[in-house]
């Protein structure tokens, strides 16, 4: 059953994605040194024709069907078995195989054309390396802190919650009992935070330049804010660098600014619209009129 499954699996994804096998009737022979994997008369189904029909499925499949080998060679059989069978009904002068084999001949040139371009705007190591030297700022990691605090009326019910600190007193437990601050429920917890956060959530700058200035697991002196005294500790922090260029090169070479094949296609759809005076009449897309089926079940 399990073998039945993936068999479908394979023969359904080499339909939908359009995989193209050399043509049965051209009765293909090894060459010199090739891998025979099967054998139909005399044409021969060989390991370069079994990798290229796993690289034409679905990256997410691909590890499966070289898991599953024998039901993908299966599948490969079949389908030169049943295109014998299709030729040998004369489908081929169907109205509707002919419109098939138009559009199967039409997406392999496409698909071609896409393979040369892709060639021809590959990104160079310069390349990359130029956007990640000409932009440092833009691959910095943030600094951040996770910060806490306790607010005090006073100057000295702050020091006292100081000397009860140094003495050893938890943290945590004092801001929940004696802090005067929104965040005495979580312990005096203001979260992590980066640089400049205290602009969007209306904390005294104050605190925030503390909690930096604050080495990991230490809590500051007394200080004063608008709004009270305040004793500040910071549990972790992270300081600003500059992420290494391997970190970052899979996204330099995806982004945008560097992406030669998004560039090099725009130009090139531009230039063949022009050519070929392209016109697109969207506005007489059906739309209210289109239904979009989702998944349902039965029941």
């Amino acid at each position: 059953m399990r073998r039945c499954r993936w068999f479908v699996v394979f023969f359904s994804a080499a339909i939908i994605f359009g995989y193209s096998m050399p043509s049965p009737g051209a009765e293909k022979k090894a060459a010199p040194g090739e891998v025979i994997l099967a054998e139909l008369g005399d044409e021969k189904i060989t390991l370069e024709d079994f990798n290229s029909f796993i690289s034409s499925l679905p990256e997410n499949v691909q590890a499966g069907a070289r898991a599953q080998k024998n039901d993908v060679l299966d599948t490969l059989i079949s389908r030169r078995l049943i295109y014998r069978r299709a030729k040998s009904l004369g489908l081929s002068k169907r109205k509707s195989a002919k419109a098939f084999i138009v559009r199967a001949r039409r997406e392999i040139m496409i698909r071609t054309v896409l393979e040369d371009l892709g060639k021809e705007w590959k990104i160079s190591e310069k390349e990359v390396k130029d956007e990640y030297e000409n932009n440092k700022e833009k691959y910095q990691s943030i600094g951040k802190v996770t910060a806490a605090h306790i607010m005090a009326l006073t100057e000295k019910e702050a020091r006292d919650l100081l000397g009860k600190l140094d003495r050893g007193g938890d943290f945590t437990e004092l801001a929940k009992k004696y802090s005067l601050a929104p965040e005495r429920g979580n312990g005096g917890s203001l979260g992590e935070m980066t640089k400049g956060q205290h602009l969007k959530t209306g904390l005294p700058a104050i605190i925030e330049e503390t909690a930096f200035m604050l080495k990991a697991g230490t809590y500051s002196g007394v200080i004063k804010s608008q709004f009270g005294w305040h004793v500040v500790r910071t549990s972790e922090k992270s300081e600003s660098r500059r992420i290494p260029f391997e970190e970052v090169r899979v996204s330099i070479e995806k982004s945008p600014e560097v992406d030669k094949r998004t560039k090099g296609m725009k130009k090139m759809l531009k230039q063949l619209k022009e050519k070929h005076k392209v016109k697109a009449y969207k506005g007489r897309l059906p739309w209210r009129d289109l239904v979009l089926v989702v998944g349902r079940s039965g029941g």
